[in-house]
């Protein structure tokens, strides 16, 4: 019940965090990886399986920062039926305002724990989280 209870205060702060942004959680962790994808792009599918929480509407959610233009959609080179996805100069700018309040929410969620214990309590919560195949 613990870790449940963690998750859900570490859940709550982060939301409060993106709630002048006008983002949901799973809004941002799709900007956040197209952020890293850079301006190749990335297929839905492929947005999807790198998401922290797995969700069966990525086609609704990737339709709604479309629709706020945070991300474009354009055909693939070499395959014109896949649909790539990417920041708009707008996403980048909105990540870039995002970032600094996410470090210090997080930073709030981790204050009950030491420095020096910090490593070694990302590292147990790490060895608990499955690894993305």
């Amino acid at each position: 019940m613990a870790l449940m209870r963690a998750a859900d205060a570490a859940r709550r702060e982060m939301v409060q965090a993106l709630a002048p942004f006008e983002i949901t959680l799973q809004q941002f962790n799709v900007l956040v990886i197209l952020r890293h994808a850079g301006s190749r792009g990335l297929p839905t599918l492929e947005v999807a399986a790198q998401m922290v929480e797995k969700t069966p509407g990525i086609t609704r959610l990737m339709n709604t920062l479309l629709r706020k233009r945070y991300i474009r959609r354009t055909r693939g080179e070499q395959d014109q039926r896949q649909q790539l996805c990417s920041l708009t100069k707008a996403g980048v700018r909105l990540i870039d305002e995002v970032l600094p309040e996410i470090h210090a929410s997080q930073a709030r969620i981790v204050r009950p724990v030491d420095r020096e214990n910090l490593d070694r309590f990302i590292e147990l919560l790490s060895s608990i989280t499955p690894s993305q195949s």
